[in-house]
Order: structure tokens, then C-alpha cells, then sequence
């Protein structure tokens, strides 16, 4: 007998005893045996509560327990997996830079007289972009040239003394007058040379007061304004940068440059598509090709250096833009594509939950490969087709367990 039935009996037998005594009550006591019969039943009653108050707690929880059992198959939401390219596309953050860049400057002193170019504008190889004060220059040029035509005269002179003293009978002639004219001669000849080298040195001088375009490209803001005096120690008086082509360099991990270089010696003809995703996330409509590869892996970081071409005939690509590169394998074969919160992970790796025809349930273990959109290409352990847990995993408890399974579209999910 439990407490509880024992502490009913023992209520009911009190009830009883009461129930005797009554009936053996003298007549003139039942106005008091109405009064003592209430009070007794209200004890009675609150007994009774507090007995219920005191049922076991292992009998409540077998009550709320009996909903959840009957509760049934749990339900998940599955989604099937598609096919995709077995390589996904490597991505790196990478910065557009000129081929060619200039710094203008001035290599000889003096006071600028022209600018001219309007600042912003595209100019072309030999374009005349500043003019610094030429009649200085201009005057030392015809100084060196009067000193070229001197040095010539007397060189002439020499000549002729000496050829005078040659054509002469030995016996009229002084060997110490011969040697002079000789000697007069020689020094002639390369007095006439430094002449010579000092009328090209005024020339350069002349030539270089006027900055012409070194290559074609974008010039930038004039530094130096008409009137400012400038020289070699000034500094740059404009930026011209080369607009097109272009280059984007980025830098790729020593395991992704393997990767990509034993997958081209495997096979010679297996190439890659080169690609550019704008800031604005739109994608360039040219196409870039390998330009060069650095000589050596970066210690601090384990990368390498890459740069790729461009053309940029329209200027889009701007010196210093920061841009995405997308390198695209040229392959046909495919892999399965799951999503990403179908994919789990443990100990072992990576696994996921598979549903089959029957609504069972079982546990595959994935060998990953890259990532494309939002989905990760699976290169082991999956095929297209197959139905993936991609909702209620948590109420998934083992393998072979039955659930009831609702396939969603992978363009539309509960």
C-alpha cells in the first residue's frame, strides 16, 4: 500500500469513529454534533490537499512525458544536391599599378616660362609639357660655338706650320722647331675636341629647358606653376602615369601557387581564365593575361607576388583602385555542390546527414574542396542528387533513424 492510500485509509477511519460516536450521542447533544461534524469535514478536506500536493515527482514527469512521446517522427527539411565545376574560382584582393610612371623634373635651373598641358589631360610621347627660360642657355651655346670655331683656327694654323717645316730640307730646319709644331698641333687637335664637347654639353643644357612627355599616359596636377624658379633639387614638377595597359598585382599562398603550378605541368593545355571584379562588384569585360611571376616567396607572409595585363582603353582601371582577381580553371569536370549549413564537423572532419528514399537517415563523411557562392564543391563522399539535411539537424539523433523529410528547391527554402 503507498502513503498516499495510507493516509486515505487512516482519514476514512477517522471519519468512521466520528460517524459512531455520533450515533451514540445522546438526543440532547445534536445541535453540538452539527457544529463538530463541520469542523471535521473541513479538516478532512484540507488533509486530502495536502496529500495531492505530495504525489511522487517521478509520477509528474511520466505525465508531461506522455505528449512528447507522442509526438512521432521528427520532422527535417532536405535539400538535393546539384552539380557544379569540380575548381571553383580563386579569388585574391589585389591593386591596379602602372607599367610605366614619371616624375618630371627639371635638370637644369631657371625660371618657367610655359606650362603647356591642361592638368588631367592624356598627352603622347614627345609632347612639350613645360619650357623653362632659354636665352641664358641659348647664349652659352653660341659661346661654345665661337670657342669651337677658335679652337679649329688655330688648330689649322698648327697644321700648316708643321707641314711647312716637314716639306723644308732637313739640314734648314731646327729639331727643336719641329718638335713645337708638332706639339702645337696635337694640343690643337684636342683643344678642339673639349670644344667640341663643351658646344654638346650647351646644347643638352638648351634642349633640357624644354620637358617634353617621356611616354605616353595621364598627366597629373602641375606642382610648379609660370614663374616659379625650379632645378634638379626642386623636386617632381608633374606625375605622368601609363593608362593603358595596366597591370594588377596580388599575392597568392606558397600552397595555391603549387597547386596551380603542378596542375599546369600535369597538363600543358589546362589554362585559366584571368578576370577582375570592380569595387562597385561588377566585373570587368576584358580579359587579363599572366604578365610575370615574382623570383621569390615573401618569408614574412608565404606568399608570391603575381602581376597580370591589362588593356585599358577606356581608363576605367585606375592607377591605385583596389580591385578582386579571379582566376578561372578551363576544365569540364564536375562535383557535387552542397550547401554550407548542410556540412558539420568533428573530430574526424567533415560529415553531413543524408536522407534516403525511405526516409532514413545516415552519416557521410566529406572530403571538401573550395568554396563556390555559397556552396562548398565536394570532392569525396557525395553525389549529385542525393538529399541533404540542410534544416531540423539538431533533432536528428543517430543514423538509421526514420524522419519525415520535406524537400525544398535550391532557389526556394522554408
Amino acid at each position: 500500500m503507498s502513503e498516499t492510500q495510507e493516509h486515505l485509509a487512516e482519514s476514512a477511519h477517522a471519519a468512521e469513529s466520528l460517524g459512531g460516536k455520533e450515533r451514540s450521542m445522546p438526543e440532547k447533544n445534536k445541535n453540538l454534533r452539527a457544529g463538530g461534524f463541520s469542523r471535521w469535514a473541513f479538516v478532512i478536506v484540507a488533509v486530502l490537499i495536502v496529500l495531492c500536493l505530495h504525489v511522487p515527482s517521478n509520477q509528474k514527469v511520466a505525465v508531461a512525458a506522455a505528449p512528447a512521446a507522442a509526438a512521432g517522427t521528427p520532422k527535417v527539411v532536405v535539400e538535393t544536391v546539384e552539380s557544379g565545376p569540380a575548381s571553383p574560382p580563386l579569388e585574391f584582393i589585389g591593386h591596379i599599378e602602372a607599367i610605366q610612371s614619371v616624375d618630371l623634373r627639371a635638370e637644369v635651373v631657371g625660371r618657367i616660362d610655359t606650362v603647356h598641358f591642361e592638368e588631367g589631360a592624356m598627352v603622347k610621347v614627345g609632347d612639350l609639357l613645360f619650357t623653362i627660360r632659354q636665352p641664358p642657355y641659348r647664349a652659352r651655346m653660341n659661346a661654345a660655338k665661337a670657342s669651337l670655331a677658335k679652337a679649329k683656327a688655330d688648330l689649322m694654323r698648327a697644321e700648316k706650320l708643321l707641314s711647312r717645316l716637314t716639306s723644308a730640307d732637313p739640314r734648314s730646319v731646327v729639331q727643336t722647331d719641329l718638335d713645337t709644331a708638332e706639339s702645337a698641333v696635337l694640343q690643337g687637335r684636342a683643344i678642339v675636341q673639349q670644344a667640341r664637347a663643351e658646344l654638346e654639353l650647351a646644347e643638352i643644357d638648351l634642349e633640357y629647358t624644354e620637358i617634353r612627355a617621356p611616354i605616353s599616359g595621364k598627366i597629373g596636377k602641375a606642382l610648379f606653376t609660370k614663374g616659379n624658379y625650379v632645378g634638379p633639387a626642386t623636386g617632381t614638377l608633374a606625375q605622368l602615369v601609363q593608362m593603358n595597359p595596366v597591370r594588377v598585382v596580388y599575392s597568392m599562398s606558397d600552397r595555391e601557387y603549387l597547386q596551380q603550378l603542378k596542375s599546369t605541368l600535369r597538363n600543358q593545355s589546362a589554362q585559366v581564365e584571368l578576370g577582375l571584379k570592380l569595387p562597385d562588384g561588377t566585373a570587368y569585360s576584358g580579359r587579363g593575361v599572366r604578365d610575370f611571376v615574382n623570383n621569390s616567396m615573401d618569408t614574412g607572409t608565404g606568399t608570391i607576388a603575381l602581376w597580370d595585363k591589362y588593356i585599358n582603353p577606356d581608363g576605367i582601371l585606375v592607377p591605385g583602385t583596389y580591385v578582386t582577381a579571379i582566376i578561372t580553371g578551363r576544365q569540364t569536370a564536375t562535383a557535387a555542390l552542397i550547401p554550407q549549413e548542410a556540412v558539420l564537423s568533428d573530430d574526424q572532419g567533415y560529415f553531413t546527414y543524408t536522407v534516403n528514399k525511405e526516409n532514413i537517415v545516415d552519416k557521410r563523411r566529406l572530403e571538401l574542396g573550395g568554396t563556390i557562392g555559397d556552396r562548398f564543391s565536394v570532392q569525396a563522399g557525395l553525389e549529385p542528387g542525393e538529399n541533404v539535411v540542410v534544416k531540423g539537424i539538431q533533432r536528428i539523433g543517430h543514423a538509421g533513424q526514420q524522419v519525415h523529410a520535406v524537400v525544398v528547391s535550391s532557389t526556394k527554402k522554408e
